[in-house]
């Protein structure tokens, strides 16, 4: 196995055993449940990178990849989330709300050829094809972060 197929692998293992650690020092804080499905959503992705970097051909590849796309929304808001209970930082009452309902409309989104359209062989292996609403999908995730 070379560093291409190994890494995702790592990362999901490392994600896993941070988690497991995570909760095993704090299990009834909020904040560490968050941060404790941010670490799974995290080592579900490597899972899924290492199972479409791993696929024989280009049609499992994209039934791999097409578990991602629908999984990003979630961990942007998710991390926002845990940041926003980590630092206690005074937000609008409405923005979590707001961010969580935005997540749940993307996420069917994400089952349309919109956002994500097929795979491609590129030189380091397989690639996604992205849809004409793909600038959209990463600059509303993008933007999530940094609102306060």
């Amino acid at each position: 196995m070379n560093a291409y197929l190994t890494l995702p692998l790592v990362q999901a293992f490392f994600c896993l055993t941070l988690a497991v650690l995570v909760l095993r020092k704090h299990f009834r804080s909020f904040t560490h449940h968050l941060f404790f499905l941010f670490l799974i959503s995290l080592a579900i992705w490597g899972i899924i990178i290492f199972g479409m970097r791993a696929s024989p051909d280009i049609e499992h590849a994209y039934s791999w990849d097409r578990w991602v796309i629908p999984l990003s929304p979630f961990m942007s808001v998710l991390f926002y989330h845990f940041s926003v209970n980590y630092t206690a930082a005074k937000t609008k009452r409405w923005l979590l709300p707001a961010f969580y309902s935005i997540c749940l409309i993307l996420i069917p989104l994400a089952a349309t050829d919109l956002v994500f359209s097929g795979m491609q062989i590129k030189p380091y292996g397989y690639a996604p094809v992205f849809g004409p609403v793909w600038p959209f999908w990463m600059l509303l995730l993008f933007l999530i972060t940094p609102v306060q």
